[in-house]
């Protein structure tokens, strides 16, 4: 269109007085001529060299153009009759060998009717005295080549055949050459739309992907890409009808070249939150075989000067969950980044599993059915619970639930470890919140995690069942809970897990207090500083003297009754000082952790608390130690008096684990990892549940809550009940590799 083509001039002169020199061409020209060129190299380099890869794209390709024209409506269209239009559609419509085959018709029956009306009308002169050809060829020099041939018209009815014949082949050959015309006009798609769609996350939110190939690789401008979400319904009337629900995309292309990626993110509350069942397994495909989704991919091409469509069609049992699509650059013997269009249609599995950040807890799992596959029910928390918030009132605006148990980090690494897909459920657990009614029916003390086997209905609570339970069943997770080193025992492993706790038992007492003098204040400090035996029953037995014989002596001294005597804690035996224990009990956690990491000549063995590859006891120690390689956390215990020292040994051991793929992923939330949740939850149950006043430290404690928010950002919740993240959770791929700058010209 003359419009057209003046607009897309006005754009490209547009693009070129913006664009940067390079040598003698424009920044425009320049990349243009890139991707070009690029094109090429990827239509020539890209596409299949064998004879089977070739077919099958070609297959794959008409059948797109099939399906773009009708598909299988098309097996139920009714007859168009016999007219001129319903042949011209036709031709159009199918093949270059149908219309082959239409033009070879018409010219043979044209050819036999005009042989017979020369033998009726007679009155020609064959030079070679062939009266068994001579009609045919008469006719065919007429209508083929619409001039006079060696038959000749000698009288005037064969003469005024003649020119008859003439005009007919005059229309045939200008109707027959118009057929062939318009078909090279007319642009075929070689558009290919993956087999199957996938049904993934990213980030940790819930994502439909469809792929795109241009198997021609030029550049098609305008591009539109629409996804319609199609199911039958049934009015209360009795009326049967398809609806149509069009589905937004995130980021759709306006150009393509090679290949490109469309993504629709699933709303649970949404049209599509449908696709949620179908993800999670609640529903099967069968159970949702009356759910359609239709891609339409419509595009300019320059070439042509006309538009381009193509459409696909799928059903809920073409949708790959928990499945990306394969990557199709590939690099050809020249080391020229090519197009592999043979994986257009290839799927992996995402290894990875990350939870969304949602604004509380998770719908539960169905209880009147055995589960599809192995449940998980982890516990949820956020990192700021607004202006309502008991401890922390002032720390910010509400976050949204993130994973939060520590325990559930433990099982979520184990897993994904050794590649066992689940189903996830986050319950709200938070101190001061209603945790969910579905969770007690899961476990009646409301405790995470929870997890139920396929085709189980019962629930096995807490981390180490439902690991040996797993282990058990699956050689997968016995590989993984079986990996252990000859030089690590339990003792190593009880002295590393004393950390965390005997730190979060030491922070709730003053700097002067001892440890007797801890044991008679009481609270859940004392409970802490018992579990890492720090706390053992001969102190609490010392305590429980001391405590009887300074009760007899407020007796004596007093005539009131003993329930009304108060026991002055401050005056006792204070004891070995209780910061000075905790401080202890770090420094030989780290010490250890470093004498086992050390290298030992190349030894990697030694790279893992398990071996060559982490396992259990690398799960735990790296969760329970986790916060200490926090700046924030150790300043925090600074302030209490708890100082430490990391070992380069630790900290390279620190940094495989956190290098892992699931690291960030095994406390699902997706965005901030649940750092920031999880440090909340810890830290408002110190403040809260602390028997000692002061301790931990209030401003101490905001301030370290406020730096882990800095550090790692959660996600935050608007008034609006929209869900929005304060920082792009997805990292940048930067390269200069010939094959990333191919990547990103091709797929422009």
């Amino acid at each position: 269109h003359p419009s057209l083509r003046s607009s897309l001039r006005r754009d490209s002169s547009g693009a070129s007085s913006l664009s940067l020199k390079t040598g003698s061409l424009s920044g425009w020209d320049a990349i243009r001529a890139s991707l070009v060129s690029q094109n090429s190299r990827s239509l020539r380099g890209g596409l299949p060299r064998k004879h089977k890869s070739s077919k099958r794209l070609r297959e794959s390709s008409t059948k797109a153009v099939k399906d773009a024209r009708g598909g299988a409506a098309v097996t139920s269209r009714t007859s168009l009759g016999f007219s001129a239009s319903a042949i011209y559609f036709l031709v159009l419509e199918r093949t270059w060998w149908y219309c082959a085959l239409v033009i070879a018709g018409v010219f043979a029956l044209s050819l036999g009717v005009c042989a017979l009306l020369c033998m009726v009308v007679g009155g020609f002169h064959d030079p070679l005295d062939s009266t068994a050809t001579a009609p045919l060829r008469f006719a065919a020099s007429h209508v083929l080549t619409m001039s006079f041939g060696t038959v000749t018209p000698v009288t005037d009815a064969s003469y005024a055949l003649a020119v008859t014949q003439c005009f007919l082949g005059v229309l045939l050959n200008v109707f027959m050459f118009t057929f062939v015309i318009t078909k090279f006009q007319r642009p075929l798609a070689h558009m290919l739309l993956a087999d199957s769609a996938c049904l993934c996350t990213r980030a940790g939110e819930p994502f439909i992907l469809v792929r795109i190939g241009n198997l021609r690789c030029n550049t098609l401008h305008r591009a539109e890409v629409t996804l319609t979400l199609l199911r039958r319904k049934r009015t209360p009337e009795g009326e049967t009808f398809v609806s149509r629900t069009a589905l937004s995309l995130q980021e759709p292309p306006r150009t393509l070249t090679a290949v490109a990626t469309v993504a629709h993110k699933i709303i649970p509350q949404g049209p599509g939150g449908v696709f949620m069942d179908l993800a999670t397994g609640r529903k099967t495909s069968e159970e949702l075989k009356d759910l359609l989704l239709q891609c339409i991919v419509t595009a300019y091409d320059p070439i042509y000067d006309a538009e381009v469509c193509a459409v696909k069609v799928y059903s809920a049992h073409n949708f790959a969950r928990g499945c990306v699509y394969a990557d199709v650059m590939n690099v050809d013997e020249k080391g020229q980044a090519v197009v592999d269009f043979e994986r257009i249609h290839d799927v992996l599995p995402q290894k990875v599993k990350i939870f969304p950040p949602l604004k509380d807890s998770w719908e539960g799992p169905d209880m009147n059915r055995p589960a599809r596959m192995l449940e998980v029910v982890f516990g949820g928390g956020r990192a700021c619970h607004g202006s309502k918030d008991d401890a922390f009132p002032t720390l910010g605006p509400l976050t949204a639930m993130e994973q939060v148990c520590s325990y559930c980090y433990k099982l979520a690494l184990l897993l994904n470890e050794a590649g066992m897909d689940y189903i996830p459920y986050i319950a709200n657990i938070s101190l001061g919140d209603d945790k969910p009614d579905w969770l007690e029916a899961c476990n009646p003390k409301k405790e995470t995690p929870v997890a139920r086997l396929q085709g189980k209905t019962e629930w096995i609570a807490g981390s180490d069942a439902i690991m040996s339970t797993l282990a058990e069943m699956d050689e997968r997770v016995r590989a993984v809970v079986a990996r252990r080193r000859e030089d690590v025992n339990e003792g190593h492993e009880q002295v590393i897990k004393k950390a965390y706790m005997s730190v979060l038992g030491g922070v709730m007492f003053g700097p002067t207090v001892g440890l007797k003098r801890a044991v008679k204040i009481g609270g859940v400090g004392v409970m802490l500083l018992k579990m890492v035996g720090l706390v053992t029953p001969d102190i609490e037995k010392e305590v429980e003297e001391e405590m009887k014989k300074q009760m007899e002596r407020k007796e004596a001294e007093s005539e009131a009754p003993s329930d009304d005597i108060v026991v002055d804690v401050d005056n006792v035996d204070e004891g070995l000082n209780v910061r000075s224990l905790v401080q202890t009990c770090v420094s030989e956690a780290f010490d250890t952790i470093e004498r086992l990491t050390a290298p030992s000549h190349g030894d990697e063995g030694r790279m893992f608390l398990c071996g060559k590859a982490p396992g259990v006891m690398d799960f735990g120690a790296a969760v329970d130690l986790a916060n200490f390689f926090q700046p924030s956390f150790e300043v925090f215990l600074a302030k209490h008096d708890i100082r430490f020292r990391i070992g380069p040994n630790c900290r390279a051991w620190h940094a495989r684990m956190t290098s892992l793929p699931h690291w960030r992923s095994g406390m699902g939330a997706g965005h901030s990892d649940g750092t920031a949740a999880a440090m909340k939850t810890i830290v408002t149950k110190l403040v809260l549940w602390s028997k000692d006043p002061g301790y931990p430290e209030r401003a101490a404690s905001e301030e370290l809550l406020r730096s882990t928010m800095r550090d790692f950002p959660p996600a935050y919740i608007e008034d609006t009940g929209k869900e929005e993240m304060r920082s792009d959770d997805m990292d940048s791929v930067n390269g200069g590799t010939s094959l990333n700058s191919a990547t990103a010209k091709l797929c422009v």
